[in-house]
């Protein structure tokens, strides 16, 4: 093996090409969407929450949502636990996935809650207006009317996605950094 100065030029030469390629590849096409949530609210709490949901696609590969919803629970609890009490209300043998199709199927079903202050609301905007998120940045606004949750509790607001990306099921959620107080 020569490893003369114009070789190792070569092969650090090729090296860079190939990881140029794949950083190329995953920024463009394997790359998740960008999620994100933002709260606005009235000091009085009399007027209803405003959420502002953005998905960002950064890539050249346009990417599908099957199903988007916000997730509104109490500051402190996880999400495995907000989605088990959603999954309890709903009936005990239902997955996630076939609460998400039974709330798109039924028109009626705008919010679900619990008695745990545990509010579902689907956003058929992204899954059913939006065929796919391109090279672009969507945003969407709804509102919620405050006395559908306790009083006098802080809450979080999750806004989830679920895709087939890959032959799998990704769960994606960004969480507010901003809760709020009822």
């Amino acid at each position: 093996m020569d490893w003369s100065l114009e070789n190792l030029t070569k092969g650090l030469a090729l090296i860079g090409s190939l990881l140029g390629f794949f950083s190329f590849v995953w920024a463009n096409m394997l790359s998740h969407l960008q999620l994100d949530v933002t709260l606005t609210s009235d000091e009085e709490r009399v007027k209803p929450l405003v959420f502002t949901l953005t998905v960002e696609n950064k890539g050249v590969v346009a990417k599908k949502i099957d199903y988007a919803f916000l997730l509104i629970s109490p500051e402190l609890c996880p999400l495995h636990t907000a989605l088990a009490s959603v999954l309890q209300v709903a009936g005990a043998n239902k997955t996630i996935i076939q609460l998400l199709k039974a709330l798109e199927a039924d028109e009626e079903a705008v919010v679900l809650s619990t008695q745990a202050g545990i509010i579902v609301m689907p956003l058929p905007f992204f899954y059913k207006e939006q065929f796919q998120v391109g090279n672009e940045k969507v945003k969407y606004l709804c509102s919620l009317d405050r006395s559908q949750l306790p009083a006098e509790s802080t809450y979080q607001v999750r806004f989830v996605t679920v895709s087939h990306q890959l032959g799998g099921l990704y769960l994606r959620y960004r969480l507010t950094c901003d809760l709020f107080f009822n």
